[in-house]
């Protein structure tokens, strides 16, 4: 019977710190690709912490159900790249920490990243990058984190990390252009009447040669007779 009561005391305290932590911290964050009058510009959505800008998980706990959604609400075409995660490099106490909280990063119920939430920036390691996000649609990246049971550290104090995610507009596809037809030749009037007189000299001409050889036909043969 004690046995069941401590079980019972047990689940409700469980309960109860993670119902707390569900409280204080946001699972969901927003950023939004716009485009106005003035341009396009990128911009995240007001809203409280997320357990991944701000991670306090104790050891063997997991945090899960985060939801990063990516808008798209231009005219164009875009790719979202994580550009940065700003990790405290100056706290050696917080760095010890992040080193043992695994960060867990899915898209369409495919890992993206699984690894130690310090590691997420390496320089060898490709980009989280959605591709091809037409415009009007969103893309969701799912987060989940837990601290390793190896870690015996109490959660340190540090500033929250501020994430920061780059757009690509696409290029505009090219339209193929028709070649643009040959102008029409220009008329080279001088020439045409330099042509025109030479032949209506030739014909002149022949006509002469011709009326002369009758002439001289008919004198023949009239002189003949």
């Amino acid at each position: 019977m004690m046995k069941r009561f401590f079980c019972l005391l047990l689940m409700l305290g469980v309960i109860w710190a993670c119902g707390t932590s569900a409280f204080a911290i946001s699972d969901r964050a927003e950023y939004v690709f716009l485009k106005d009058s003035e341009g396009y510009f990128f911009e995240q959505t007001e809203g409280e912490l997320t357990f991944w800008e701000a991670p306090n998980v104790v050891t063997g706990q997991t945090r899960s159900g985060g939801v990063i959604t990516l808008k798209n609400e231009s005219d164009r075409t875009v790719d979202f790249t994580l550009a940065s995660v700003s990790l405290p490099y100056d706290n050696e106490a917080a760095l010890t920490y992040l080193d043992a909280v695994t960060l867990v990063i899915e898209q369409d119920g495919r890992e993206v990243y699984h690894g130690p939430f310090t590691r997420l920036m390496d320089g060898d390691r490709a980009a989280i990058q959605i591709a091809g996000v037409p415009a009007g649609e969103s893309r969701e990246l799912k987060m989940t984190v837990s601290c390793a049971f190896t870690y015996t550290g109490a959660v340190p104090s540090y500033e929250s990390l501020v994430w920061t995610f780059e757009p690509t507009l696409e290029a505009k596809p090219t339209v193929p252009t028709s070649p643009l037809p040959d102008p029409d030749p220009v008329v080279d009037w001088m020439m045409v009447a330099k042509i025109a007189g030479v032949m209506l000299g030739a014909l002149v001409l022949t006509c002469a040669v011709v009326a002369i050889v009758r002439f001289i036909a008919n004198r023949r043969g009239k002189h003949e007779e």
